[in-house]
């Protein structure tokens, strides 16, 4: 890495800050800055879970991060000092400032990659992998994506997928559940969760047995049943989206909200969905809401009304 003067350092530390509501990043990188961006978005593009960075950036969307480059590092463990030194100065592992998981270093630098992709390329999963060398599997994901071509890793993934579900399959036959047995349970629209434990199987099981029976309409099926009666049931419900912000200001979970109005939480949750602007709805229902910092402006309530 090349610094402002044309000194070559060893690597540096960045920080990614989200615009809207000023939480950050910190991170380590070796690589030009501009690369360790592209990757950033690349892994929020295809895989989210479990991180709160990724998740913030396909919420809120990447033009809304600024990425700036806060310090130099001339060695290994000058760059982990530093990245540590940061989370801490901003104190970024508390998710009211931050985004980060861990307190800095790197902890992947002890992971044996060669022997992780020997195992990956087995068939095993990056989970199980992970719980073999009690790896963190964030860490091991980012080096995995890192160490392996796309195309190449998204192979192996399709693969270990495919492994899986052949192991739902054979679980199922085992226990010789037929769609004739889950049909009736349907019928009676009873949840995919209850069916299992009535027929002594795994849910993944009754949903594998439905894709089996209704094919390319299983999508259609799956969400019609889901969010069976719901639409309706909400409708006849009278909110006054008024006095929810009031309760939310009153520190009122949405359970006890939900309560009052004689509802689920889920009703509440998508009135104000449609009430307000997406920023607003999250800052309204975000569990460590603070009613100070927060203003709702009622032209927008208005229009909704």
């Amino acid at each position: 890495m090349i610094d402002n003067l044309g000194n070559v350092r060893y690597g540096g530390i960045y920080k990614i800050t989200n615009l809207i509501n000023s939480k950050s990043y910190v991170g380590q990188t070796i690589k030009n800055l501009n690369t360790r961006k592209s990757q950033h978005k690349n892994v929020a593009k295809n895989d989210s879970k479990n991180n709160h960075l990724y998740s913030a950036i396909n919420i809120y969307g990447w033009k809304n991060f600024s990425f700036e480059l806060i310090a130099y590092a001339d060695s290994e463990e000058d760059l982990d000092n530093k990245e540590k030194y940061w989370i801490k100065f901003y104190n970024l592992t508390d998710r009211l400032y931050g985004y980060n998981k861990s307190v800095g270093g790197r902890s992947h630098s002890m992971i044996d990659i060669d022997k992780c992709i020997s195992l990956f390329k087995d068939g095993w999963t990056i989970t199980d992998i992970a719980k073999k060398f009690k790896y963190d599997r964030s860490n091991l994901l980012y080096r995995l994506k890192s160490s392996i071509p796309v195309d190449e890793y998204n192979l192996y993934i399709e693969e270990i997928n495919k492994k899986k579900k052949e192991k739902i399959f054979i679980r199922c036959f085992k226990k010789n559940i037929k769609i004739e047995d889950i049909l009736p349970y349907i019928e009676k629209a009873i949840s995919f969760k209850d069916i299992a434990k009535e027929l002594g199987c795994s849910r993944s099981c009754i949903q594998n047995r439905l894709k089996e029976y209704y094919k390319d309409d299983y999508d259609s099926f799956s969400y019609k049943y889901r969010y069976r009666g719901r639409k309706h049931k909400s409708v006849k419900i009278q909110i006054d989206i008024n006095k929810v912000i009031q309760l939310r200001k009153e520190n009122k979970t949405f359970e006890e909200i939900a309560k009052q109005f004689n509802c689920s939480r889920d009703v509440i949750s998508e009135r104000l969905k449609q009430a307000l602007n997406e920023y607003e709805y999250l800052k309204i229902s975000d569990n460590k809401f603070k009613s100070k910092k927060f203003k709702i402006t009622e032209e927008n309530i208005d229009e909704q009304n």
